[in-house]
């Protein structure tokens, strides 16, 4: 066993903690979404996700009034539009999200960050089609559908809701063929 003392650590060389100021976190917050856009522009959507959502880590909390809990020292009274300018961004950090999970075909994670914009904007067009897509992906047409047509009637001059409109039926169209093969063989063998 040794006799030697732990040293205390120098002072001088040891980081020094900074604490980050509100504006500081959202600057930072919005800073790191404009990275994870650059990222899925260029291709990069499993990278672009990664900055989303160290974003979302500054960007929450923010919004609500607890946050002077973890700020002390700072009197924080967060003003309406400051409010909705945390939402908005957080709201399209989670939206791009998603569109990086359905891109690189995880659909249940598409489906868990759609829920989250449903859950602050529920008329997001491009969360309730994403939503979708992914639930379509799943097998999930029925409700699929459902998306799809409130995309269309939330924007009915975006094209992309119909022509996925038409793959449902068409699924639908497939799925009633295969049923009635499938009466036909069970009644031809009675």
């Amino acid at each position: 066993m040794s006799d030697a003392q732990p040293q205390e650590k120098d002072k001088e060389t040891e980081p020094k903690k900074q604490t980050l100021t509100f504006q500081d976190k959202f600057d930072k917050g919005k800073s790191l979404k404009e990275e994870g856009n650059a990222l899925f522009k260029a291709g990069k959507a499993s990278e672009a996700i990664r900055k989303y959502h160290e974003a979302t880590l500054y960007l929450q909390g923010l919004d609500n009034n607890s946050v002077a809990a973890f700020m002390p020292g700072q009197d924080i009274k967060i003003a309406d539009d400051i409010k909705e300018a945390i939402t908005a961004n957080l709201v399209a950090c989670w939206s791009n999200i998603s569109a990086c999970h359905l891109k690189n075909g995880n659909y249940q994670r598409t489906l868990v960050f759609c829920d989250k914009v449903l859950a602050k904007d529920a008329d997001n067009v491009k969360a309730i089609f994403r939503r979708g897509q992914a639930r379509f992906a799943l097998g999930d047409i029925d409700k699929a559908e459902e998306d799809f047509k409130k995309a269309n009637q939330l924007a009915p001059n975006d094209p992309g809701p119909v022509q996925e409109l038409k793959k449902v039926k068409i699924k639908h169209k497939e799925y009633e063929e295969k049923q009635k093969k499938e009466l036909r063989g069970f009644l031809q063998r009675e």
